[in-house]
């Protein structure tokens, strides 16, 4: 894996992707596919998803956790 072959995945849109390249979020999970492709694409049943990362160094815990949070305040 390069940071070349990152940033085309990372530029690249699903309608650009080929779908029978994408691995399968069980063979991710499995860790049978680690390939640089499956940090940016991956099947779900036949939903193909692309995956974004954020520079805010937040991570998907406390995004979900703030979330909530305002979703409580605003229940109150």
């Amino acid at each position: 894996m390069n940071q070349e072959e990152l940033t085309r995945y990372k530029n690249m849109s699903v309608d650009e992707i080929d779908k029978k390249l994408v691995p399968d979020i069980e063979d991710i999970k499995n860790k049978k596919n680690t390939e640089p492709l499956s940090m940016y694409f991956m099947k779900v049943g036949n939903v193909l998803v692309k995956c974004t990362y954020s520079s805010n160094k937040r991570s998907l815990a406390d995004c979900f956790l703030s979330y909530l949070e305002n979703k409580a305040m605003l229940l109150d």
